[in-house]
């Protein structure tokens, strides 16, 4: 059982550790149009965002009121170790099973807002630490999360009035230091928000647990280095196969992720 809290913890503490380190106008190389002032600014907002939905167990995010940055990047430190202290305080007096909003049509709890969390703050810690050039490991379970969450939730978690069309492409995931795998099935997603009316044609794939032998492409590497090339932050991972398949996969990545 993954502790998501103590993860959200002690990455924010990182992170917060790398802002105070200084440079903050820093070019940030997993994130080039952004400063590191603007990732703390950017990790900030996203944990006052959902503490305000945990603490008031909010049902709509229009409910959440805008986050103003401060004037001087050097507030910025500041302004993190606050948000990032009132996330945690939110998350540690709720249940995981209290029902608040999120984006994810099945995940509409504090527990998934929980997951979700752990890995914002253990990948924007990895860009902060790049720019500053202490860069340090992921832990290796959350890490085999990150890799399942990624996939499951940001790639393969279409919605239920969504329709998925398979194309006869798939592609293979291995995780080379733990006994974890999936199959991918590329197609198309289409159907009609029923909240907005709009409709969709998009570039999809099918998430299943469990690889394909036979599948057209087989991308392996350890948990740790799967997951930051899953977000693009590397490309520590071998591909047997057809490569336009693992790069048509990190480009759909490359449209759910920041």
């Amino acid at each position: 059982m993954i502790d998501y809290l103590s993860h959200i913890t002690a990455e924010s503490m990182a992170f917060g550790a790398a802002l105070r380190r200084g440079g903050l106008e820093a070019t940030v190389p997993t994130c080039p149009e952004w400063t590191l002032a603007d990732l703390g600014f950017h990790l900030a907002e996203v944990q006052y965002f959902w503490g305000s939905i945990v603490e008031g167990l909010l049902l709509d995010p229009e409910d959440v009121e805008p986050l103003e940055r401060p004037d001087a990047d050097a507030d910025v430190s500041h302004l993190f170790d606050v948000q990032s202290l009132r996330l945690v305080t939110a998350l540690r007096q709720r249940n995981q099973d209290d029902r608040c909003w999120t984006w994810h049509e099945t995940g509409s709890t504090v527990g998934w807002v929980l997951r979700r969390q752990a890995h914002e703050a253990a990948i924007h810690r990895v860009d902060a630490e790049l720019t500053t050039g202490t860069a340090s490991a992921l832990d290796h379970g959350l890490a085999v999360d990150g890799v399942d969450e990624i996939l499951t939730v940001m790639i393969g978690g279409y919605p239920s009035w969504a329709e998925f069309t398979p194309d006869g492409t798939s592609i293979a995931i291995r995780l080379t230091d733990a006994e974890r795998s999936w199959h991918l099935r590329g197609g198309r997603m289409t159907g009609t928000s029923p909240r907005t009316g709009n409709d969709y044609d998009l570039e999809a794939f099918d998430v299943i647990e469990g690889a394909d032998d036979d599948a057209d492409a087989t991308i392996s590497a350890p948990a740790a280095a799967m997951d930051l090339w899953l977000w693009g932050r590397g490309t520590d991972i071998a591909v047997a196969g057809d490569r336009t398949q693992a790069d048509r996969l990190r480009a759909l990545a490359a449209e759910d992720t920041q």
